[in-house]
């Protein structure tokens, strides 16, 4: 956690919560209205120290001197990322068998619209990427949903001895890759012990692969 450098009021330790994806949306909220009000107040800003270098200073508002004024001088709004976009991510760790997957309807939809969460006034959201981190790609109960993984736009997958999970991998990802290429990549992927395939159904135009090994180098099938 230490290395990710998440904030401790970031982590949610209950997947059973039912409002877990609340607090969730919700922190994502606030920084979309941080980001707002620093845009506004900005705006303020630069306004007053216009008016206050123009010919008729006397026009300022008490309550837009106020605002600004700080320890004997004129202040501009701060932002912890200086008014830039936060980049939101949610990693959703052991969590197999909890409510969250248990109950889908709500991780379903926060799934399904995670590039609308944080709608922001001028148009467009924050959004939030999602990453999934599952040991079965299927389960009887309690695990990652059709409606989840019908809307991956990339997976991780490492070393698996479960032909039948991998032949179920292969069958979901047919309406974009064959069966036939993805074990081709996959063996070829998998050479020392923690190796693993990056498959990317989003690739770049440039990219001359959807398959990598790990994430550096490109699978080209033969």
């Amino acid at each position: 956690m230490d290395r990710l450098k998440i904030r401790p009021e970031d982590v949610f330790e209950d997947p059973d919560d039912p409002s877990v994806l609340d607090k969730v949306k919700a922190a994502i909220e606030e920084e979309r209205d941080l980001l707002e009000k620093y845009q506004e107040d900005l705006r303020k800003y630069k306004k007053l120290m216009k008016t206050i270098h123009s010919n008729s200073p006397l026009s300022i508002r008490d309550e837009d001197l106020s605002l600004f004024w700080a320890d004997g001088d004129f202040a501009p709004p701060k932002h912890w990322l200086n008014g830039k976009r936060c980049c939101c991510a949610l990693i959703i760790d052991d969590a197999q068998g909890s409510l969250l997957y248990q109950r889908p309807r709500k991780i379903n939809q926060f799934t399904i619209y995670h590039r609308h969460i944080g709608q922001l006034k001028e148009g467009g959201a924050l959004g939030c990427s999602i990453f999934f981190l599952v040991q079965s790609y299927k389960a009887q109960a309690g695990g990652i949903t059709r409606a989840i993984r019908g809307n991956v736009t990339s997976m991780i997958l490492f070393s698996n001895k479960n032909q039948k999970m991998l032949q179920e991998i292969a069958e979901e990802l047919a309406g974009e890759v064959s069966p036939e290429t993805f074990f081709k990549v996959y063996n070829q992927a998998m050479r020392q012990k923690h190796d693993f395939l990056f498959v990317d159904l989003h690739r770049k135009p440039n990219h001359p692969s959807a398959f990598r090994r790990n994430l550096e180098t490109f699978l080209i099938p033969e």
